[in-house]
Parts: structure tokens; sequence; C-alpha cells
């Protein structure tokens, strides 16, 4: 969701229609799992959402290309993406995706140590 921020704009420079969806999927999730909003610091026209936690974690919340509202919390090196989808008129719980925030594909310090060599050093092994 970072990705996207760049398109979103600070509710501040204009008015912006908060998305219902968006909305009220976020008031079932703070129900379900016990969270309250502080703020919501950030909206765009297109309905994406930043609010924070009353236990200051940042959380994204929009709508995806399937319809479905995803709200994404940063927990740790982890990225818990809750999803939820309409069924039948309601909105219901999906489930729960985790993923790591640190690059699996990240070389160990082993490897990265010659890297870190100067280049002079280098040239001599």
């Amino acid at each position: 969701m970072k990705r996207l921020l760049a398109q979103i704009e600070q509710s501040g420079a204009g008015s912006v229609l908060l998305n219902n969806d968006v909305t009220t999927v976020i008031s079932m999730f703070c129900e379900t799992f016990s969270y309250q909003v502080q703020e919501i610091s950030t909206v765009s026209a297109e309905g994406y959402m930043k609010v924070t936690l009353h236990d200051d974690t940042p959380v994204y919340c929009y709508v995806d290309t399937d319809g479905d509202v995803l709200i994404e919390l940063e927990q740790g090196v982890h990225l818990a993406v809750h999803t939820f989808r309409k069924q039948h008129g309601r909105w219901q719980y999906v489930g729960l995706t985790r993923y790591d925030i640190a690059s699996t594909q990240t070389p160990a310090g082993a490897q990265l140590a010659a890297r870190m060599l100067p280049a002079d050093l280098q040239a001599c092994g």
C-alpha cells in the first residue's frame, strides 16, 4: 500500500469524501480486533486511507481490484493484511495474510562483506 501513497492527497488539501465501504470495514476491523482509530491522517479521492490506531500503529486501508477491502498493518518485521469481502450485501472477514517486510532475497552478511571492502583491497585478493 505504501507504494500507492504517492497518489494520496493529504486530507487538508481539499474536500475529499470518505469511501463508505472502507470506513465500514475499518469500523468492523476495530470492533473485531479491539482497536480504536486515533486519527485519520490521509484520504485520497480514490478512497485510500491511512489511519493511526490508538497504539500508534499506522494502518493503510483500500479497496483492491477485486472489490475486497484490505487493511494493512506493519507489525515488527511483518506486514499483516486483513481481507474483507462483501457477500450478500454484507462485509465478511475473509482472513489474514502475513508477509515478511525484510526481503527473503537479502544476501547473508558474509556475502555482503566482500562488497563492503574498499576497491583497492578487493584488487589485492
